[in-house]
């Protein structure tokens, strides 16, 4: 996602306010873990928002877990190499998720026409920035369009970090084309 607006809830951009030296706050932000791992909000980037973003690439499903049998017989933790059609090109402030709960054809997710949804349905954003720049910035990461490599870890039952219910997952966008280059 390309949103300038959305990176100033996490950083301050080029590290300055005005004539003050705000590096330190970013600097904070990553030793917070800011860059890996997601953290809900709801009311920013639903139907009603006036949040401005730009969509960089479509939804895609990218883990299903069966609530009614969940975590039994799956493992502590476990890693996917993902690809993601880039369709704009521009700049990356974040990686949104968010999932849905479904039964059969009946869906409900951030996307239901029902009001409420937009103000309690969470979207799960993880902030990307630039490898190897000053601490004190968290610059967008550039992008084209075509496949970006994401990593995806899920964590179940004592792998989990948080107290949040159901899976725990962080995102990892790739540089590169597989070339070795560092992740972001």
């Amino acid at each position: 996602m390309e949103s300038e607006e959305l990176s100033q809830m996490f950083s301050i951009p080029g590290g300055h306010w005005h004539e003050v030296d705000l590096r330190v706050w970013n600097e904070e932000a990553r030793k917070q873990g800011v860059l890996s791992q997601l953290v809900p909000y709801t009311k920013w980037l639903g139907s009603r928002s006036s949040l401005r973003f730009r969509w960089l690439s479509a939804p895609k499903c990218v883990y299903h877990v069966d609530l009614n049998t969940w975590p039994h017989g799956l493992p502590a933790k476990e890693n996917f190499g993902l690809e993601l059609r880039v369709e704009e090109e521009g700049l990356v402030h974040a990686i949104v998720a968010r999932w849905a709960v479904f039964s059969g054809p009946r869906r409900l997710s951030a996307d239901s026409r029902y009001l409420g949804r937009d103000l309690t349905w969470p979207h799960y954003v993880q902030v990307v920035a630039q490898p190897d720049t000053d601490p004190g910035l968290l610059e967008p990461v550039p992008t084209s369009k075509g496949l970006a490599k994401l990593q995806l870890s899920v964590r179940h039952g004592p792998a989990k970090v948080t107290g949040a219910a159901g899976p725990e997952f962080t995102l990892r966008l790739q540089a590169g084309t597989g070339d070795g280059r560092a992740e972001l």
